[in-house]
């Protein structure tokens, strides 16, 4: 609201007067398709509209993501607010073209996107301490995991292996994966031709 430079307060008594008025598509993940369905099947256009529509109608036509969206639409979000990672970071994530159950898939594209943050550390000639994943889930249910390693290190393996570690955290979930990222961070530049402790563990 009020872009570029303009601050909006929306206190919360005043939360469902000021969203009732914005069109649906202002809700975060209403593209088109959706937009769309909710035009022709409920005659939806602002979120006002939508939450006069009975759960179970739009749970048959969108799925679980309906609960997320009439819960926005009345103001309740429960998601842990995320500012930002840690700035002191390097990390890469990639959102699945269609939202994926199968968690040996993400597992899969985990390992690329872990790949490409590697590389970015190794080119930079940086190492890492903490190592995080990021999910989100249909719906843009969002978790973070990280886990904090006992020195430095600059090892792919070990960065792999902490990463699958935490997504198994998640591997007896029905839910589907629409977005996976990985980060590393509390980085160090590396001394010339340095290896670390961790280094050592993953060669003897």
């Amino acid at each position: 609201m009020n872009k570029p430079d303009g601050l909006t307060i929306v206190r919360p008594g005043e939360v469902i007067s000021f969203l009732s008025a914005l069109p649906v598509s202002k809700i975060p993940g209403v593209g088109k398709v959706t937009q769309k369905t909710l035009a022709e099947k409920f005659h939806v256009e602002k979120i006002a509209d939508l939450t006069k529509i009975p759960m179970d109608d739009l749970r048959d036509s969108l799925g679980r993501s309906a609960v997320w969206l009439v819960n926005v639409a009345n103001g309740v979000d429960e998601s842990e607010v995320i500012e930002s990672w840690d700035p002191v970071s390097i990390s890469s994530e990639t959102t699945f073209m269609e939202d994926e159950g199968d968690y040996e898939k993400v597992r899969e594209v985990m390992e690329e996107v872990a790949k490409d943050v590697f590389s970015r550390v190794e080119e930079e000639h940086y190492l890492f301490r903490n190592i995080g994943i990021k999910i989100r889930f249909t719906g843009f249910e969002t978790h973070t995991r990280s886990k904090s390693l006992s020195a430095h290190s600059v090892s792919f393996e070990i960065l792999l292996r902490e990463c699958e570690k935490m997504l198994s955290e998640f591997y007896d979930s029905d839910r589907k994966v629409r977005l996976i990222g990985v980060r590393v961070s509390s980085l160090k530049k590396k001394a010339e031709d340095q290896k670390t402790l961790m280094d050592w563990e993953t060669t003897s």
